[in-house]
């Protein structure tokens, strides 16, 4: 027992900055990056991102990709041997450091150094773009009058002791259509991920679904069950037992959180998680996490900060969803405590905030409120947080776990089942078609905004609107080969102007091309990715990737 509480004061050193030499956490703000060049994109972002952004046309190469300038940390590192690094953000341009306030006036005398301060006083205003001022336009889908139901396969038997949580939103109806998150990509932004290689989640599942992992906390005296009770709500998949939102989905699983206590360093790791997210190109981001207070009260939230633009997390949550990302934040535990509202990051504009109902569709009483004073409406949408079923470090089926942590994943994983049908619609589109299904659209309040989705819902509304860009299937345009050291042939089906972009979006082929089979060069052109699109004579746009070795 001696033991384990030497270890807590240990690891509270270490993770709050508290030392007998008063070493404190501080925020170093640069001015540039004289690293930056848009040719050098494809080493700093997957090629999955790549394609995601060149697919949804967003911007394939800005300054923010690029990481903070390595020589201005180095020269930090050099003013004194006691300075630690312990974080950077790109988006950001700042470093996070260990140090004892006598540095800070040294590193103050850096040409390129904007500002450095504790935490809590950085300057946000310089943080922001005029992108996180003002939130993105997003479509509204034209209603449905009549909903109807396909007749199942999976009955209720399939799901098991996971049922009730699914039924609720009727995700089952996505899952009977065989969406059940093939492909897609979902970080698991949390807290301990204790036994996700054991038991339910064998090493198996492990190597063949897990994409990424990190841990930032890196303590292991700090120890919980957290983020696997979170992801087994998603990734669950013993047919007739229990399956989850997402059996099929890949994961990515980070950890941003110590549990034993709270400090203001988290949000400054979830930043760079969320940094990783958008470099894998990962589809949705799960979140059942958040703060308002910390152990040292003076780094605590205020109501008044609840905007989304006073957390570096909450202001990361919306660019994240801004670069084509689902973001899926739990609104918190504190409806029935002092603090009574929501959370960072939930707080953040352009992401979806989740809500608690019991298994009557009532708000629960933990669950976190909005407020009529916040300029959007929060929480989004709601989903089962009081009873809901996951699995813990042992394996074990805990049936009455609750929280807005259990009804956030349950989201998540049905918006990536949708996104899954509908890979041609942004995130914010799929977020809109989410909150548009939900019971309360249209009158929405602080308690469950906009209300629980329903999920077949959402598909009937994308599906009628029905986009026109749409990959190159089988049997429509024949483009090969997909790897190729010089040339590709394309079997034109009727008249269609033929572009190929570069991986950095520049345009280098543009001809109209009759009905017919040809042969186009890529000998003298670069190594790696390029895209292909077909516009055809009634304006419909296919695309399709190849790679020049």
């Amino acid at each position: 027992m001696r033991k384990f509480f030497l270890n807590i004061i240990i690891l509270f050193v270490v993770l709050t900055g508290f030392s007998q030499n008063s070493k404190q956490y501080l925020v170093i703000l640069f001015m540039d990056k004289p690293n930056y060049h848009a040719d050098s994109i494809s080493s700093y972002i997957s090629t999955k991102a790549l394609e995601k952004r060149y697919f949804y046309h967003t911007d394939m190469a800005k300054v923010e990709d690029c990481p903070v300038y390595q020589p201005y940390i180095d020269t930090i590192l050099a003013l004194d041997t006691q300075i630690n690094l312990i974080t950077t953000s790109k988006w950001f341009n700042y470093a996070v450091i260990s140090a004892t306030a006598d540095v800070i006036p040294l590193i103050e005398k850096q040409k390129f150094v904007y500002q450095v301060d504790s935490l809590k006083n950085i300057d946000v205003a310089y943080l922001l773009t005029n992108d996180d001022l003002y939130p993105p336009t997003t479509k509204t889908f034209k209603p449905i009058d009549t909903i109807v139901y396909p007749t199942l396969l999976l009955d209720s038997a399939y799901y098991g002791l996971m049922y009730h949580q699914i039924a609720m939103f009727s995700g089952q109806y996505l899952h009977n259509a065989d969406y059940q998150g093939q492909n897609m990509n979902i970080a698991v932004i949390d807290a301990d991920f204790g036994g996700v290689d054991t038991l339910d989640f064998s090493k198996e599942w492990y190597r063949n679904h897990v994409k990424y992992s990190y841990d930032y906390i890196k303590e292991s005296s700090c120890w919980g069950d957290h983020g696997l009770n979170v992801l087994s709500i998603m990734a669950a998949n013993q047919p007739y037992n229990r399956v989850g939102t997402a059996p099929y989905a890949d994961y990515v699983l980070i950890r941003t959180e110590a549990i034993c206590f709270e400090n203001r360093i988290e949000q400054f790791f979830m930043v760079r998680a969320m940094e990783i997210c958008d470099s894998l190109g990962v589809d949705v981001v799960n979140l059942s996490l958040g703060h308002t207070t910390f152990d040292d009260n003076l780094e605590s939230y205020h109501y008044e900060d609840l905007d989304g633009l006073h957390s570096v997390a909450s202001i990361a949550a919306s660019r994240l969803a801004r670069k084509n990302t689902i973001v899926v934040i739990a609104a918190g535990n504190l409806g029935d405590k002092p603090w009574k509202y929501i959370s960072t990051p939930a707080d953040g504009k352009d992401v979806l905030s989740i809500a608690a109902v019991d298994r009557d569709s009532i708000v629960t009483s933990f669950s976190s409120r909005g407020s009529l004073n916040f300029s959007i409406i929060k929480p989004s949408v709601a989903a089962l947080g009081e009873g809901c079923t996951c699995i813990d470090y042992r394996g074990y089926v805990n049936e009455n776990v609750a929280g807005t942590s259990f009804a956030t994943p349950l989201i998540s994983g049905m918006a990536a089942c949708l996104w899954q049908a509908f890979p041609n619609y942004t995130a914010q589109d799929i977020m809109q078609a989410i909150i548009q299904s939900a019971s309360h659209y249209g009158r929405a309040d602080t308690l469950i905004g906009n209300g629980i989705p329903n999920f077949w819902k959402a598909y009937l509304l994308l599906q009628q609107d029905n986009l026109a860009i749409m990959p190159i299937e089988e049997n429509t345009y024949f483009i090969y080969p997909t790897i190729t050291n010089d040339v590709i042939k394309i079997n034109v089906l009727e008249k269609s102007n033929i572009k190929i972009f570069n991986q950095l979006g520049s345009e280098i082929y543009n001809n109209t091309l009759n009905v017919g089979l040809h042969t186009l060069s890529l000998k003298n052109k670069a190594s790696g990715l390029y895209f292909i699109t077909i516009t055809d004579e009634l304006g419909k746009t296919y695309y399709k990737k190849i790679v020049k070795q």
